[in-house]
């Protein structure tokens, strides 16, 4: 995966490497399509919005717990007529992330098109 030059925020973290005492620095750029929107309202400000649906699941929920911020994942496969909303095996890692995790509420909309955790 390869960063596209229209990403708006950038993280850097820096990785200590195992064979000599530097460090490198890591620079992570959100594309333009999983850019989080703005929220308007003060309440909801803290929350991480995508609405470009499972695109990148897991990467998504590891980032809301690593930030102690919440995240809603809208627009979840709701194209799909056969089988919209999540695929067995993120309701898997769900299931798996609560279980390791204490205090995490997840809420899920009736056709598991909407995600919020």
């Amino acid at each position: 995966y390869l960063p596209t030059a229209a990403a708006h925020r950038t993280e850097t973290h820096k990785v200590p490497e195992q064979s000599s005492k530097r460090s490198t620095i890591i620079t992570i750029m959100p594309s333009s399509s999983a850019r989080p929107s703005s929220s308007s309202s003060s309440a909801n400000s803290s929350t991480i919005k995508f609405h470009d649906g499972a695109t990148q699941f897991r990467l998504r929920l590891t980032l809301s717990l690593l930030t102690h911020r919440p995240i809603l994942i809208r627009n979840i496969r709701s194209s799909s007529i056969e089988a919209p909303g999540l695929a067995p095996h993120e309701v898997s890692y769900l299931r798996l992330l609560d279980g390791i995790t204490n205090g995490t509420t997840i809420e899920i909309n009736a056709t598991g098109t909407q995600l919020r955790f």
